[in-house]
């Protein structure tokens, strides 16, 4: 694929704040009045064993799990984290951990399939072997039903991760893992104080090779700070030597208001948006020309992966823990901080870590927000989906899933389609809307025409979301 020139003129029209949509409605439409009570009515309900709900109560689920400690502060991270060398803090907050799996072991069905079981953070790998022994140990117990074809996956950072902890996770049953490295390039990696060498890398890749993990994930982001064409070039034929299964490629995200530590940032270059642009071109072509599917907005897979073959069956999904195989499966969430969605609600643990400690060992889980999905919002949200995760939207499949008539009930949003086909952004005709190879660029914009919360955040004294562009 060659690589595709971005007119500045479509750079600068689109280059407004707006959400990644990892789900819908998003994160900030959680409310407080949601609490501990109503999350455990829906998610009761969602699990309900009644004859005429047996098929949704028998939908596999997804567990994430959260482990918010890291060594050392990435000056980039917006992610909900503690930056401690003392792992006295990791104790306490398994027993809670452990106790939160405990109480919906207790409270649910938990017999149902299990087709995916991730850990984030944070650093996943904060946790000794025994540790990570310990707590696979408890969710297995309580959720016994894990698939043979299950995603087990782990975020690691290559700089702490030790041979021992990837033979530990490999014999509990692990078989994908996935790291962080962002830019190889040394200026970026000071500035954003994450100093990791290629060779680090390539030796922890070549470890879980040998161990016998199915997929590698590298993570990088662009956007960067002292970010450059010919650094960034540097970095993506590093990345190609190392050969992963999947690659991760996230726009920076400039979100001041959620993390003190990006300010740090602001004293050096941050990349324009057609500086962005550029460095994301690039990436698509030279990954495409190494034979990489490019997936959705910002993953790339090789055509024999597991996430090539869902974006060609229709199984692609996007939550929380961004591209996955397992459309429509329940996600059930635990630790501080975590997001759990079903079709019908969305709750969201409290994000201080002393706090949900504190709350799980009295009332068994610790959500503070969260919101009903409505009928509206599930038809809006697969609508996004289907946009971001397929890169179109049949109107036919939309009306026969949710009995309604597509140009009756999105009329509005059709005639705000209109500026994107003029920019040849987008292809519509009777059987739907198609982002084109220049409009996958824009996909986060033209989702935007389907969310009906966005208009009540605009003029906003504080900002919500990061750059589109």
């Amino acid at each position: 694929m060659k690589r595709i020139t971005v007119p500045i003129d479509l750079i600068r029209k689109y280059a407004i704040s707006g959400p990644r949509y990892t789900s819908y409605p998003t994160a900030v439409e959680l409310k407080p009045s949601f609490g501990i009570e109503q999350w455990l009515a829906a998610l009761c309900h969602e699990w309900n064993r009644s004859p005429e709900r047996w098929e949704e109560a028998q939908r596999p689920i997804s567990l994430y799990f959260h482990i918010p400690f890291c060594q050392t502060l990435c000056f980039f991270c917006a992610c909900n984290k503690i930056v401690t060398h003392n792992t006295a803090v990791v104790p306490p907050y398994l027993v809670a951990l452990k106790r939160e799996i405990r109480f919906y072991a207790d409270t649910l069905d938990t017999t149902v399939p299990v087709c995916q079981l991730h850990w984030g953070g944070g650093s996943p790998n904060y946790l000794s072997p025994k540790q990570m022994e310990e707590l696979f140990g408890s969710i297995t117990e309580a959720f016994p039903n894990l698939r043979p074809d299950a995603d087990v996956s782990i975020e690691l950072d290559p700089r702490t991760t030790s041979k021992e902890q990837l033979r530990t996770l490999r014999r509990l049953g692990f078989n994908r893992m996935s790291m962080g490295v962002q830019d190889f390039d040394p200026q970026v990696q000071r500035a954003i104080n994450r100093v990791q060498p290629y060779a680090m890398t390539k030796e922890l890749v070549d470890e879980c090779r040998s161990l016998g993990f199915e997929s590698v994930s590298i993570d990088l982001v662009y956007g960067l700070p002292d970010q450059t064409q010919a650094g960034f070039s540097d970095t993506l034929q590093k990345v190609a030597e190392i050969n992963p299964d999947r690659i991760a490629l996230y726009g920076y995200a400039h979100v001041t208001w959620l993390t003190e530590a990006q300010k740090a940032l602001e004293k050096r270059h941050l990349p324009t948006p057609e500086e962005r642009l550029a460095l994301l071109s690039e990436a698509v072509a030279f990954f495409s020309g190494q034979g990489y599917r490019y997936i959705g907005m910002d993953h790339f897979a090789r055509p024999g992966d597991s996430l090539a073959q869902a974006l060609d069956s229709g199984a692609l999904n996007r939550n929380f823990m961004g591209y996955t195989t397992h459309r429509g499966a329940r996600l059930l969430a635990l630790g501080a901080s975590s997001i759990s969605m079903l079709p019908g609600a969305m709750a969201q643990n409290t994000k201080d870590v002393e706090a949900y400690q504190r709350v799980v060992q009295e009332h068994g889980c610790a959500v503070d927000r969260g919101l009903l999905r409505s009928h509206e919002d599930q038809v809006r949200g697969e609508v996004i989906e289907n946009l971001l995760c397929l890169g179109h939207v049949s109107f036919a499949e939309i009306e026969r899933r949710y009995d309604l008539v597509f140009a009756e009930a999105f009329a509005t949003e059709l005639a705000r389609v209109e500026p994107f086909l003029a920019d040849s952004l987008v292809e519509k005709d009777q059987q739907g809307i198609r982002l084109t190879m220049l409009g996958r660029f824009f996909m986060r914009n033209v989702a935007m025409i389907f969310d009906q919360y966005l208009p009540q955040h605009r003029g906003d004294a504080k900002p919500m979301f990061s750059q589109a562009v």
